[in-house]
């Protein structure tokens, strides 16, 4: 396996952490809500902050990438996770909860948006199977939030989890740091513009807002139905 190779599929792994944080609170809800004493509102709320947070910081996160390169966003992307899965393995309050899953959010959507960007820069002509790569090992991350989560908190707490977390994150970082030497190929590159100017030119572009809307209509409302509709109208 190349350095190129190696960097996306830590980069994958990064990306499978990712979408395992998004499902996982699921698997704990009734554990949370018993522990801090939440309503299932509340509870909802919080399951939500992940994926409020994941959609305002996408286009940053995209603007942060361009400018300093895809493996230095993920590399940031794993360690802001790690802080978030720590905060929430120690979280004594609901509002240290709700901050950990912000800090969570914004990680995982550096992991998406690197992944995506190394394989584009670094393999120009097989990005379908370096991507379709990455996703499918995305969807092993989400399948393990399932029952292989519920066969570990059989086992340990769900702190014990989400702290175990925090330095896998932690490792990918490290991983990412130094599986290849930086430049093109090692996924540092940036495009050099100008923030404000690439900033500008996505509020003016009507694919963006397409791409918004179509979010907002299908995956969006599956999501504010499942987390704060649903939760709510089963506890009336």
């Amino acid at each position: 396996m190349n350095e190129a190779s190696r960097v996306a599929l830590l980069m994958s792994v990064c990306y499978a952490v990712a979408l395992f944080h998004r499902t996982a609170f699921q698997g704990i809800e009734a554990d949370v809500r018993g522990e801090f004493g939440l309503s299932a509102s509340r509870s909802a709320d919080l399951s939500a902050m992940f994926f409020w947070a994941y959609f305002a910081v996408m286009i940053p996160v995209g603007l942060l990438t361009d400018a300093i390169g895809a493996r230095r966003a993920a590399i940031l992307g794993s360690l802001v996770t790690a802080v978030g899965a720590w905060l929430f393995g120690q979280a004594h309050s609901a509002g240290e909860l709700a901050l950990a899953r912000v800090c969570i959010a914004i990680g995982s959507a550096a992991a998406f948006v690197g992944l995506m960007r190394y394989v584009a820069l670094a393999f120009p002509d097989r990005k379908a199977t370096y991507s379709g790569r990455g996703i499918l090992m995305g969807n092993v991350g989400a399948i393990a939030s399932g029952v292989p989560l519920a066969w570990i908190l059989a086992q340990v707490s769900w702190r014990s989890v989400w702290l175990a977390l925090a330095l896998t994150s932690v490792a990918l970082a490290a991983g990412l740091r130094f599986a290849a030497p930086w430049g093109e190929r090692g996924g540092a590159t940036s495009h050099g513009r100008a923030p404000l100017a690439e900033l500008r030119a996505l509020a003016t572009s009507p694919y963006v807002y397409l791409g918004i809307a179509i979010q907002a209509g299908l995956a969006g409302a599956y999501y504010a139905f499942g987390n704060l509709i649903g939760p709510r109208w089963l506890a009336e």
